[in-house]
């Protein structure tokens, strides 16, 4: 009975994690937004390594303060000396020694390496949250899409679906037609034939809609296998961008270009810190030293203790004079590295410009062509509720309803793969101005 009770306990406790997972979740946009800024991978590893240039960044770290050394050291150590009036003599002695002392380094000038190091670690903190800021923009336009996505392959399931439903009648109405002797045989294979065909473009579409759904998932960084009911839908109303402003905002909000006008500051700073090994370094040393050393004759049973104290404070003053021209030349590269960044940069605003005059192009046509696919989609609708009827009554035939059939389906699946055309287009012109986090 107890091992009947486990089996049980373990089945029911699998159906119900079952039924947790494949239970759907009530998903807005914003809360996919919300929970991939939370739960994304690429987000939260971009955040520790933010992170640690956070924790980079210090006085202490860049050099500023001095070292601080406590020491302490115990020697012990046993000798036979021969003596020098008969090689049979010998005299044994044991010493032991302990040492404790407390030692300061401090590098007082060094050609304001450590200032130009602080500001080093300051721009490297500037640089990893552009660089952070950079990837949650990625992803999160990445889950705008995907989100949309799902919607799409919703919106074309039902589709699907509809003409599907519209096969299945028309094959019925044959059979029927058959049985009565009014159709034969080939307008019979003729409607299984579509009907078959649209039963697998239903199929694909579902595992199409899987797929995206699965994309979701894995953006949001959620449980594998959970299931999401969207509340959204996909909107119809787009904004519209001024060019000239578009272009303003770019060059001055694009995270690429942000992050790449911080590199120049630290190329420049890395040439500051090869010219800083042209100055003298002063270096301060003091401490103190305690001793304490017990030494043992045990032939003569004769012991002597030594106490110690020593204290010291020095300064070294220490100056390149020459090291075969490696000064220079590590200067001379770091000013190459600092116009390659002024390179980069000069090269991504070019890049920028284009891109904008491109994507507001291509944003513009996306908005038309949603309103032309949109009414394309309403008259394939009303010819096809026309088209039914007629073919009902027996005004057409089957092939002509099958090609009414076919418009409708191409227009309604145009329709929507325009709207999230748009919404992609959208999102990339909001990218190239550094506002994604503004969408709503």
């Amino acid at each position: 009975m107890k091992r009947k009770y486990i089996i049980y306990s373990v089945l029911l406790s699998l159906f119900f994690s079952t039924s947790l997972l494949s239970q759907e979740s009530k998903l807005s946009l914003n809360d996919a937004i919300q929970l991939g800024l939370e739960n994304n991978f690429k987000i939260r590893l971009s955040k520790l390594n933010l992170n640690i240039a956070q924790n980079n960044n210090t006085q202490g770290n860049a050099g500023r303060y001095p070292n601080l050394q406590l020491e302490g050291s115990n020697v012990n150590s046993w000798t036979d000396i021969v003596g020098s009036s008969t090689a049979s003599q010998k005299i044994k002695t044991n010493r032991s020694a302990f040492e404790s002392g407390m030692g300061l380094n401090w590098v007082l000038f060094n050609g304001f390496a450590v200032s130009i190091q602080k500001k080093t670690f300051d721009n490297l903190e500037m640089l990893s949250e552009g660089q952070s800021a950079l990837v949650v923009e990625n992803n999160l336009r990445a889950i705008i899409l995907a989100y949309y996505q799902v919607l799409l392959q919703q919106e074309r399931l039902k589709i699907f679906s509809n003409v599907k439903k519209l096969s299945a009648d028309r094959l019925k109405v044959q059979e029927e037609q058959k049985n009565l002797g009014v159709s034969v045989t080939f307008d019979v294979l003729q409607g299984k034939d579509a009907f078959l065909a649209d039963s697998i473009q239903y199929l694909k579409q579902e595992l199409n809609l899987r797929k995206s759904m699965q994309l979701l998932n894995i953006l949001l960084g959620d449980t594998p296998g959970r299931k999401y009911l969207l509340v959204d839908s996909l909107r119809t109303d787009f904004p519209d961008f001024d060019q000239q402003d578009l272009l303003q905002q770019a060059l001055s909000d694009n995270k690429q270009l942000i992050n790449l006008y911080t590199e120049l500051k630290l190329k420049e700073l890395s040439v500051r810190r090869s010219k800083s090994n042209l100055w003298p370094r002063l270096q301060f040393n003091g401490g103190g030293k305690t001793s304490n050393e017990y030494l043992n004759f045990p032939e003569t049973d004769n012991n002597t203790h030594k106490e110690g104290l020593n204290y010291y404070a020095n300064f070294s003053l220490s100056f390149n004079l020459f090291n075969g021209g490696k000064t220079r030349i590590a200067i001379r590269n770091a000013r190459i590295q600092e116009d390659i960044a002024s390179l980069n940069i000069d090269e991504m605003k070019y890049s920028v410009e284009n891109e904008v005059y491109t994507q507001f192009d291509l944003y513009e046509i996306r908005k038309k062509l949603v309103k032309t696919a949109k009414l394309s989609k309403a008259t394939s609708e009303l010819n096809l509720q026309m088209a039914q009827e007629l073919y009902n009554n027996g005004s057409i035939n089957s092939f002509n309803y099958r090609d009414v059939q076919l418009l409708y389906l191409r227009a309604s699946l145009e329709s929507f793969q325009a709207i999230y055309d748009a919404i992609e287009s959208q999102l990339d012109i909001m990218k190239l101005k550094g506002d994604v986090l503004s969408y709503k």
